[in-house]
C-alpha cells in the first residue's frame, strides 16, 4: 500500500476546473446536545440565525445498519469527485465513492489547462504567466487567490495530460475550443486552453463532459479496491474527539431509507456541488445575484439567462 501524498492525492482534481474538500484533518459534524453551532475547532459560536448554521441531532448508531471501511471515502460522483477517487486508487489507496445519483454527474463541458500535449500537438507555444494573471485578475475584480491560481498554474498540464491519455483509451478524444482575440487592446482576448471531450456520436466542443464522466466511473469500479455507492444521499459527517478532531466517516441514506456509515482511515472528501439552489445560503454569501436569479428579476436579462440555482449545498452544510 503507497503512502497518501499531497501531490499524488490531487493529481486527477487539482487543475480541471473541479475542486473537492479534503476533511482528513478538521470540520463539523453534528452538534452535541445543548449546543447551537460548532467553529472548525468544535468550539460553540453565535450564529446570524440562518437555518443551515443549526447543526442537526447526530444520527443514532442504532440507526445505522451496516458500515463500510477504506482509505478514502469520496462524496459525489461529479467530475471532481470521481478524479479524486480515480487518482487516489492508482496511488494504491482502497476508495469509495458515495453518491445520491444512479449516474455519474456532468456539468459544463470546458476544461481549462495552461498548456497540454494536445496543445503542444497543435503548435501552441507556451507562454509565461505574467499577462494572462493579469487577465484574469481583470476578470475576477481583482479577487484571485493566488495560492490556487499558481497550484492550477503549475499542475494543470500534468493533470490535463493524465486525463487525455485516460480518455484515449475510452476512445475519446480531446480538442481544443476556440480562442477569441481581442483586436483593440486585449484586454478581452481569450488564450487557446480550453479542452472538451468528443467521439464519434458526440461531436461539439463543450458538449461531451458526460463522456469522461462515465469513463471516470467505469475506470473506478474496473478496481478490485474501488467501488461507487449509488443512489446513497450523504447527511451527516462524523468527528473524533468530542467534535474536536479529524473527520473520520460520512453517514448517508440509500435508497430504502436506512442508513449506512463509510469510515474513511485517511480522509474524507466532499465534491458535492454548489449551494445556489439554497436561498438561505445565497442570501448569506452571494446576495448580489439574488436579484439576477429570481424569476421577477427586473434585470433586464435573456431567458435562458434567469435560473434558480443547481444544488442546495449539502455537502458546504456538512462541512
Amino acid at each position: 500500500m503507497k503512502s497518501i501524498s499531497r501531490r499524488n492525492f490531487l493529481t486527477g482534481a487539482a487543475a480541471l476546473g473541479a475542486t473537492g474538500l479534503a476533511l482528513g484533518a478538521t470540520g463539523c459534524a453534528p452538534a452535541k446536545q445543548g449546543e447551537e453551532g460548532l467553529s472548525a475547532t468544535g468550539a460553540a459560536e453565535e450564529t446570524s440565525g440562518y437555518s443551515f448554521e443549526k447543526a442537526p441531532e447526530p444520527i443514532p448508531e442504532s440507526e445505522i445498519v451496516e458500515t463500510h471501511t477504506a482509505d478514502l471515502i469520496v462524496v459525489g460522483a461529479g467530475f471532481s469527485g470521481l478524479c479524486t477517487a480515480l487518482s487516489a486508487l492508482e496511488s494504491g489507496l482502497n476508495t469509495i465513492v458515495v453518491t445520491d445519483s444512479e449516474t455519474a454527474v456532468s456539468r459544463g463541458g470546458s476544461n481549462h489547462a495552461a498548456y497540454s500535449k494536445v496543445m503542444e500537438a497543435a503548435g501552441i507555444e507556451r507562454r509565461e504567466p505574467g499577462s494572462f494573471f493579469k487577465q484574469e485578475m481583470w476578470r475576477s475584480g481583482y479577487n484571485v487567490d493566488l495560492n490556487k491560481w499558481m497550484r492550477w498554474w503549475n499542475h494543470s498540464e500534468e493533470t490535463m495530460n493524465w486525463m487525455i491519455d485516460l480518455l484515449a483509451k475510452h476512445n475519446i478524444q480531446t480538442i481544443l475550443e476556440r480562442g477569441n482575440t481581442d483586436p483593440v487592446d486585449g484586454i478581452n482576448a481569450m488564450e487557446v486552453g480550453s479542452h472538451s471531450f468528443v467521439n464519434d456520436e458526440i461531436t461539439a466542443a463543450g458538449s461531451g463532459q458526460q463522456l469522461a464522466v462515465d469513463a471516470l466511473a467505469e475506470d473506478i469500479q474496473g478496481y478490485d479496491n474501488g467501488e461507487i455507492y449509488w443512489k446513497h444521499l450523504a447527511e451527516q459527517l462524523i468527528r473524533e474527539d468530542d467534535n474536536s478532531g479529524r473527520v473520520t466517516a460520512v453517514v448517508a441514506k440509500n435508497e430504502n431509507g436506512e442508513y449506512v456509515k463509510f469510515e474513511g482511515t485517511k480522509a474524507i472528501v466532499l465534491a458535492t456541488g454548489d449551494f445556489s439552489a439554497d436561498g438561505e445560503m445565497m442570501e448569506k454569501y452571494c446576495k448580489w445575484v439574488i436579484p439576477v436569479m429570481a424569476g421577477d428579476s427586473d434585470y433586464q436579462l435573456y431567458d435562458w439567462q434567469q435560473f434558480g440555482g443547481l444544488y442546495e449545498g449539502r455537502g458546504q452544510k456538512m462541512g
